[in-house]
């Protein structure tokens, strides 16, 4: 099955207009001083020389790097921030573990800072010309952005922080943890959006997952379908898949692909959906990539040099065991770290 087309993905690789809200329970001051520290660490970390082309003091900063037209906009807002715009974040089962006291920490809100990176010379263009639409120049976007916005944390702890690219909306001092590793992408970049039949009682739970996040490295959205291994471990398998896949100079392995992992006698199977297939649990018919887990059976048959052979089964939800340990890819999101390192 083919890949993607350009003319189809287009839209969802690469997003040129990029944002992330901080919000904080008190009113605020000092936007200036945030906006002053970026400039000077950013200039130290690379070539940027950001200048502010537009200001309304401790309210509103536009920089511009004329070298490459990277724009960058922060606003502070001295009110809450817009509850409809975290619905969907909210609704996520993942948002909920991840902060289990988001929805207080939402009402908690008394103001908050938007930044907002794009290039162009308004850094507001959702759709890029070609030029810009390349994963170097995505990832520098994403990278700005988030070192303003630890940055921002450096001067004051928001209660929460809404991540727009994946939609993600997590505490202050996940967020800084999170951005702090720096990984392109990241567990901050693929927002797993969980789901699954309701257990029976003294059964397992099981969950499965589609991202959001992972088509702007990729072209589309990735699939897990309910299984008996823990969603953390299906995670750590996609977000692995998606790093390796969008390495420079790699392809997106073909549909019906086994991929190797790094935990001996188990495999990963990649399937292409196309706009329009038939694939449970997947809305709009937008194309997806499907990942199997696959657990090799131990050998039964010896051929005639001695060597064993055995087969391959697909880890299903009529599996009443899951092996304790499962890695691939990549590892493990890691646990988050309280809050306490300074940006430099």
């Amino acid at each position: 099955m083919a890949n993607p087309k350009p003319d189809a993905v287009r839209a969802m690789l690469y997003p040129n207009h990029l944002t992330c809200v901080l919000l904080f329970d008190r009113r605020l001051s000092g936007l200036g001083d945030v906006v002053r520290d970026f400039v000077r660490i950013a200039s130290m970390r690379s070539d940027a020389a950001f200048q502010v082309t537009d200001t309304d003091d401790d309210r509103f900063y536009r920089l511009a790097d004329p070298a490459d037209s990277l724009s960058v906009r922060a606003d502070y807002i001295d009110r809450p921030a817009n509850a409809q715009v975290l619905q969907s974040a909210l609704a996520s089962a993942y948002t909920a573990i991840v902060t289990p006291d988001i929805r207080n920490r939402v009402v908690a809100c008394e103001s908050h800072v938007m930044f907002s990176v794009g290039h162009d010379p308004a850094g507001e263009d959702p759709d890029p010309p070609a030029p810009v639409a390349t994963q170097t120049l995505f990832e520098q976007r994403l990278a700005n952005l988030a070192l303003i916005s630890r940055i921002m944390i450096d001067h004051a702890m928001p209660v929460a922080v809404h991540w727009g690219q994946s939609d993600t909306l997590i505490s202050g001092a996940v967020f800084d943890d999170w951005a702090a590793r720096g990984e392109m992408p990241g567990v901050l970049h693929i927002h797993p959006h969980l789901f699954g039949p309701d257990a029976e009682p003294g059964a397992q739970s099981l969950a499965g997952f589609r991202t959001q996040g992972a088509a702007n490295w990729l072209g589309r959205e990735v699939i897990v379908q309910p299984n008996v291994l823990p969603w953390t471990a299906n995670l750590a398998i996609v977000s692995g898949f998606v790093r390796e896949a969008s390495r420079p100079g790699a392809a997106v392995p073909a549909h019906g692909s086994t991929l190797g992992t790094a935990e001996p006698g188990f495999t990963c199977r990649i399937l292409h959906h196309e706009a329009g297939d038939e694939t449970e649990h997947a809305e709009g018919g937008e194309p997806l990539f499907e990942i199997i887990p696959v657990q090799q059976l131990a050998p039964t048959t010896a051929s005639a040099d001695g060597a064993a052979s055995g087969h391959a089964q697909p880890i299903s939800p009529a599996q009443t065991g899951a092996p304790a340990r499962f890695s691939a890819l990549g590892r493990r999101p890691a646990m988050p770290r309280p809050f306490g390192r300074k940006v430099t």
